[in-house]
């Protein structure tokens, strides 16, 4: 076996075991799935007290110098983060609950940071998109964790929200 795909195996292998240790975001995952049966506006509530409480698998183009590996050190320095066109023309952002749908999704795993709902939403609400997709999957691949997408405009109500709850 070459050392490239020992050190794949590796990498995949702790990315499993982190992913089951931290309970793969159960709470945000289950908000999700019961967020996509509600039929009323208010039932995103739960979704969104999930998400700004989870941990984030974050995708990102390279990795910056002074981040530790996988978790992001507050005001570090801006994030090149992975972004996608739909076909449809909409600007995409994309982030996952966990390692293993990250690596569904991607058909080369992408450098990663691992970071807290509240911190991403902040630091991507002032960006140019349209939508934020949580756990995107590849449809000629088995979708292996419910998810959902977050328009810009809820990005920037809760965004905002944060910072006046910093304020006090």
């Amino acid at each position: 076996m070459k050392i490239r795909e020992r050190i794949r195996d590796v990498v995949e292998q702790s990315l499993d075991a982190r992913a089951h240790q931290i309970g793969v975001n159960a709470e945000l995952l289950s908000a999700i799935d019961r967020c996509s049966r509600a039929t009323e506006e208010h039932d995103r509530t739960e979704f969104y007290t999930a998400l700004l409480q989870a941990n984030l698998f974050v995708a990102i183009e390279e990795h910056p110098q002074r981040w530790r590996f996988g978790r992001a050190e507050e005001n570090a320095c801006p994030v090149p983060l992975k972004g996608c066109m739909a076909t449809s023309g909409k600007r995409l952002l994309t982030v996952f609950t966990d390692a293993a749908a990250m690596r569904n999704y991607f058909a080369v795993v992408p450098y990663w940071i691992e970071m807290p709902g509240a911190a991403y939403l902040k630091m991507i609400a002032p960006l140019d998109f349209d939508e934020l997709v949580i756990n995107p999957f590849d449809p000629k691949r088995k979708m292996l964790r419910p998810g959902c997408t977050v328009t810009r405009a809820e990005v920037l109500e809760l965004a905002r929200r944060i910072a006046a709850n910093a304020d006090r």
